[in-house]
C-alpha cells in the first residue's frame, strides 16, 4: 500500500491501513507547568510510537511522559488513565494526542 504521511486522511471512516506520522497541536497545561506536543506514528492502522515534539513539565512531572507514551501504545487510543501528581500534564498530553489522532482520521 502506498504510504502518505502528514496532514489529514481521506474521508474513509476506517482506521485500518493508516500509515505515517501525524502532528498534534502544542498544548500548554492549564496550571502553567509546561506544554506538550506529540506526533503519533502509525503503521497499518496501529499506533506504533508517540514522539514528543515538546515535553515541558516542572517539578518532576516530566516523569509522566514515558508512562503516558506506554499507556497510549497499550490502549491504542487516547483513552488512558490520569497520572497521579501530573493531572494537568496528562490533560495536555491527551489533548495533543487526540489532535494527532484526529488528523490521522483514527477512530481507535
Amino acid at each position: 500500500a502506498a504510504a502518505s504521511s502528514s496532514s489529514s486522511s481521506s474521508s474513509s471512516s476506517s482506521s485500518s491501513g493508516i500509515t505515517g506520522t501525524f502532528h498534534g497541536v502544542d498544548v500548554p497545561d492549564d496550571a502553567g507547568y509546561g506544554d506538550v506536543q506529540v506526533d503519533v506514528v502509525f503503521a497499518n492502522g496501529k499506533i506504533t510510537d508517540v514522539v514528543f515534539v515538546s515535553a515541558n513539565a516542572t517539578k518532576g512531572r516530566a516523569q509522566a511522559f514515558p508512562i503516558l507514551r506506554q499507556e497510549t501504545l497499550s490502549a491504542q487510543s487516547s483513552n488512558i488513565s490520569n497520572i497521579s501528581g501530573a493531572t494537568y500534564t496528562t490533560d495536555a498530553y491527551i489533548k495533543s494526542l487526540q489532535s494527532a489522532l484526529d488528523a490521522a482520521g483514527y477512530k481507535g
